[in-house]
């Protein structure tokens, strides 16, 4: 298994308790920044981007809607004006602690998890030993995370794997 955007693991950790619950010896790989976004931006992670995608037909008046109803539930969480770097409501994911994670992984003896930390185009490459994956968790809310990550993924999903 293979989760994109780890951030503080609650997934993760989930993930690999269900696993040693069921007897599974899969390990789950955690790819992550551990230091929130990187520092540039694709432009399709801008706003404006939604807005062509919409216009253009490539997305359903129902998904753009509730794409604007995220970023206004994201204006009033956080009491200001919609920041088109950044979609999420949880902010830029720097709020967050590789060490911390740690800690919780060890609190739970959880020995099925590798953390890989940096940037996905930089660590999601060959180097490592993952010869099939059954399953992916895509979490990474920027466009080149998606694109990398399922690149990636694509050629050693398992058949019957889950994305």
């Amino acid at each position: 298994m293979e989760e994109a955007g780890v951030f503080r693991g609650k997934s993760l950790l989930g993930m690999a308790m269900m696993l040693k619950e069921l007897g599974s010896e899969k390990k789950i790989y955690g790819f992550d920044t551990f230091s929130g976004f990187p520092p540039n931006k694709h432009p399709n992670d801008d706003l404006e981007m939604f807005n062509q995608l919409y216009k253009s037909g490539i997305i359903s008046e129902n998904h753009y809607n509730q794409f604007i109803d995220h970023l206004k539930l994201k204006s009033y969480l956080n009491n200001k004006k919609y920041d088109s770097h950044n979609i999420s409501t949880s902010g830029n994911f720097s709020d967050t602690s590789k060490q911390e994670l740690i800690n919780k992984i060890n609190y739970y003896e959880l020995d099925n998890i590798v953390l890989i930390d940096g940037e996905f185009k930089k660590t999601m490459n060959n180097n490592l030993d993952i010869k099939s994956i059954m399953g992916v968790l895509i979490d990474c809310d920027l466009y080149e995370g998606y694109v990398t990550t399922l690149d990636y993924c694509w050629s050693k999903l398992e058949y019957s794997g889950i994305i």
